[in-house]
């Protein structure tokens, strides 16, 4: 499968001023818990919706199969006078709370925009994302996305992070980029909860390395509602590893808004700077004097490499 630096060489990051002069000082990127997003089901949709429909008949199938082979697994599966699909459903959950809600507070996520094949969305951005930051305009950052997924690499490495990925995201009315993007991950959730659920229901111990945790994370944090498809995101997410088993790693420090959205910093305590391009000035009635104060700030910065370049869209949102 082409790696998502190879799909998107570039990746545009959406922001306004105050976040734009951050990111640059700083040279982090926030990353935000999913739960502080504007999708009501983040996360939710894939757990909810996804995997129940595709393996909940395959579970009741398992446990049929198992309470068949004696009295007195059929009387233990069905003590609580549950049905099939009630036991199945209860020990499905069981799985996910296993491998996903001990760690839903430390899913952290960033979100780009990709490449496109349209020169003049490359040039001049996207006029749903300069919608978005309204009488403020917004700036649009460029990164190198092979260079900053090697950043993700040092991060995960240097601190106390389970999983880091990148992806774009798959859009819920999309069977072909369903099928393309997530079906071999599916597989292996599949086999992974088939191998617990087994285990398990026959009192035997089971091998945590074999619970299919970076595939269950990867595809959650992928699978959005198609109501967002033009955003046409492309993301990073980040599990931190909980404190009980992080060793000697460094944690990382969970930051709050004034407003209670949770965020951590990526790449703060790496030496590299941000492998930023260029950044696009987003339509602005003072769009020039914006990029003339960008110029002088980056190279009064030593980041004078970085190419500054102005919207040609005609969009008034600042009156």
């Amino acid at each position: 499968m082409q790696k998502i630096y190879e799909q998107y060489p570039q990746l545009y990051h959406y922001t306004n001023e105050a976040g734009v002069f951050g990111i640059l000082r700083s040279q982090s990127l926030w990353a935000t818990n999913y739960q502080s997003l504007n999708d009501e089901r983040e996360i939710k949709l894939f757990l909810e919706d996804v995997l129940p429909k595709i393996l909940l008949p395959k579970v009741q199938n398992l446990f049929f199969k198992i309470m068949t082979e004696s009295d007195w697994h059929a009387e233990y599966f069905f003590r609580n006078e549950q049905t099939l699909e009630e036991l199945a459903l209860s020990e499905f959950n069981r799985y996910l709370d296993i491998l996903f809600r001990n760690f839903e507070d430390g899913i952290f996520v960033t979100s780009f925009t990709g490449l496109t094949e349209d020169q003049n969305i490359n040039d001049h951005g996207l006029l749903s994302q300069w919608r978005s930051y309204g009488e403020d305009g917004g700036y649009s950052i460029v990164f190198d996305s092979d260079k900053l997924w090697r950043m993700c690499v040092k991060e995960r490495r240097n601190n106390a992070i389970m999983s880091i990925g990148m992806g774009d995201v798959v859009y819920s009315d999309d069977e072909t980029q369903i099928e393309r993007e997530l079906n071999e991950d599916i597989l292996k959730i599949e086999k992974s909860i088939l191998y617990f659920l087994n285990k398990i229901s026959r009192g035997e111990n089971y091998s945590p390395g074999k619970l299919a945790f970076n595939e269950l994370v990867g595809a959650m944090c992928r699978y959005k509602h198609f109501g967002f498809k033009e955003e046409r995101e492309v993301r990073i997410y980040s599990i931190l590893t909980p404190p009980s088993i992080s060793d000697n790693l460094s944690p990382k420090q969970i930051h709050q808004t004034s407003t209670g959205k949770k965020y951590i910093e990526l790449y703060k305590d790496i030496e590299d700077k941000l492998p930023i391009v260029k950044i696009i000035v987003g339509p602005h009635k003072n769009k020039f004097e914006r990029a003339a104060y960008l110029s002088e700030f980056l190279i009064t910065n030593g980041l004078g490499d970085i190419e500054v370049l102005i919207s040609d869209i005609p969009y008034i949102g600042m009156k």
